[in-house]
């Protein structure tokens, strides 16, 4: 009996490689005086199962948790044989949460933990939105993780604050009471929901969840589905996030506009002198390639054509950043515009960016 796309959907969303978990050892000093549960996602398709195969940490936008694999990102893995990973951050999916102050040190807690739980050594970076701050940290403060003579991190969509990209909307947080941002999520959940049920995801604000999974490629599509499934998969998964914690997420929206202290995306206080502490620190690495190359980092930012979050003036702030703090070329950094994308949707695959991603990412683990 054919399957009918809810129960494709229901099935699909509900495998256990979307549904996984493991135990946060405490830290006081990072708001956690008790052991807490993380929840990912672990979509291994590599060929070969060593420890250092082609293997991909997403850090995804305010609510991009795990459920970004499901879809696209599952296609491209088993389409190039990489293991794809993405973590739920603090008080997201089934995450335990800590303080806003204590967001960054505890995903620098969670990322080397995951790692050893999974007996995987290297991975390459891809953030979306949000996820740029917390990819700036792991930069600075894990560097260990990335592959030692290719280096590889992609930024899809980069958060850019308000105060370089003066976009109207988010310019008007400032006078917006703390106990509004905090509480997005809600607000985001009615819209779906209530106002336009039926129809799919359409407020998954910095998501970069629900990525289209169109295919030209049958054969690489989970048990032959189709759009109308690929459309109830969003329906479905949009539910799950929704019925699980998003604390988080309403913390990740003060997060954003830096509601708080200057430095709480961390001592690096924004990305210009982020990119010189980045820049500095990778001088005083002397890790080479096989061949006896200096092995560089190579960071490659995306920006969307029609970014209403961070708009043309932020795309090219952070662009500057870049190219200001790496003059001496420290770092391989390329950036390009993707036509006809916006701020969540450059992640969908028929876009053609993380398709490109992973080639990369398979070719720095060769």
């Amino acid at each position: 009996m054919e399957k009918s796309a809810r129960d494709f959907a229901i099935e699909y969303a509900s495998d256990i490689r979307f549904h996984q978990s493991f135990t946060l050892p405490p830290n006081p000093q990072a708001g956690r005086p008790a052991p807490i549960r993380v929840t990912y996602a672990d979509a291994d398709h590599r060929h070969d199962k060593r420890s250092d195969g082609p293997t991909i940490l997403c850090v995804g936008g305010m609510m991009g948790g795990r459920y970004m694999v499901s879809g696209s990102m599952d296609i491209l893995a088993k389409r190039h044989g990489v293991r794809f990973l993405c973590v739920d951050r603090c008080g997201l999916g089934g995450s335990g949460n800590v303080a806003l102050e204590h967001r960054v040190q505890s995903w620098l807690d969670t990322v080397p933990a995951l790692l050893q739980h999974l007996d995987i050594k290297h991975v390459a970076l891809i953030s979306h939105s949000s996820g740029t701050m917390f990819s700036f940290n792991t930069l600075l403060y894990l560097r260990q993780v990335l592959h030692p003579s290719e280096p590889y991190v992609a930024m899809l969509a980069p958060w850019v604050h308000q105060s370089h990209s003066e976009v109207a909307l988010l310019s008007a947080t400032s006078i917006v009471p703390n106990a509004l941002v905090s509480n997005v999520v809600p607000i985001i959940k009615f819209i779906n929901n209530k106002l336009m049920p039926g129809i799919g995801p359409i407020a998954s604000f910095s998501s970069g969840m629900l990525g289209s999974a169109s295919t030209e490629n049958p054969s690489d599509a989970p048990d032959g589905e189709t759009k109308a499934m690929r459309k109830e998969l969003g329906k479905v998964t949009m539910k799950y996030v929704f019925e699980e914690n998003t604390e988080g997420p309403g913390q990740e929206a003060m997060f954003c506009i830096r509601r708080g202290p200057k430095d709480m995306w961390g001592p690096w206080e924004d990305y210009d002198k982020g990119v010189r502490m980045i820049t500095e620190q990778e001088a005083s690495l002397d890790t080479r390639k096989p061949n006896g190359e200096r092995a560089k980092l190579r960071v490659h930012a995306f920006f969307a054509e029609s970014d209403a979050l961070i708009g043309k003036k932020g795309a090219d702030w952070f662009d500057s950043c870049w190219k200001e703090g790496n003059k001496e070329g420290q770092i391989l950094y390329t950036s390009e515009t993707v036509p006809d994308t916006g701020h969540d949707s450059i992640v969908d695959l028929e876009k053609g960016v993380t398709e490109r991603i992973f080639e990369e990412v398979v070719a720095s683990f060769a």
